[in-house]
């Protein structure tokens, strides 16, 4: 078996000039993936978590609403406002309820599955709560409806904004870390780009170098000729 040591120079250079293109396409490959990587990551963070964390951001709206549409509902003395208010407030609960409901298969929910048990747990705790309310207010039961709602519904409500707080502040971590991840990556890829154009080059002037002694070397004829000068 032939030694490389045993080969002849310009051999040697094209074995050395090849296994550069080899470590050049592996070290690409290499970067490609992690960009890749970093692109997919950015790509779910824009179609995925943020619209995920605003529409978290717009349930809590709503339940803001519904709450001043029931202490609207109170303070009102015209049964048309009332009424009226009643409806909105409803209309508001059951969006609410169909949301709570599609997080609960949402893939981007990561790591969000007991974030949302709670929140559909403190939110069906609340829902029966309101309903009564509505029940006295349309009884004329004024000052028990009043009761209610700064007691036990009022602090259901606080309940269930909490843990839609702890639901999308956890979401909104989970977009800064996948953020930081991405820029880490990309900083890694860029890094490494780098380090292998230096090696490539590094590499191509080393043969180069090789390649012009081995012409200048005594013996070995008419250097200008072999150089093309």
């Amino acid at each position: 078996m032939t030694s490389i040591p045993s080969l002849k120079p310009g051999t040697r250079l094209t074995i050395v000039f090849l296994l550069l293109l080899a470590l050049s396409a592996l070290g690409t490959s290499v970067v490609v993936s992690r960009l890749a990587a970093v692109t997919a990551s950015l790509r779910q963070i824009e179609r995925e978590r943020l619209p995920l964390v605003e529409r978290l951001g717009d349930m809590s709206d709503q339940i803001n609403t519904v709450g001043r549409g029931l202490r609207n509902a109170l303070i009102y003395e015209d049964e048309t406002r009332i009424a009226a208010a009643l409806v909105d407030t409803g209309r508001q609960t059951r969006e609410i309820a169909a949301t709570i409901e599609s997080l609960k298969h949402q893939p981007a929910l990561e790591n969000g599955a007991a974030d949302v048990a709670r929140l559909s747990r403190s939110f069906s705790d609340y829902v029966p709560l309101q309903q009564r309310f509505v029940a006295l207010l349309k009884d004329r039961h004024r000052e028990e409806a009043g009761t209610l709602l700064v007691g036990e519904l009022r602090a259901a409500q606080l309940k269930t904004m909490a843990d839609l707080d702890a639901l999308k502040d956890r979401q909104s971590a989970l977009i800064s870390a996948a953020a930081e991840d991405g820029e880490a990556g990309y900083l890694n890829a860029r890094g490494l780009l780098i380090a292998l154009v230096a090696a490539v080059a590094l590499g191509a002037a080393i043969v180069g170098s090789q390649r012009i002694r081995r012409d200048v070397a005594p013996g070995t004829g008419d250097v200008a000729a072999r150089l093309g000068v």
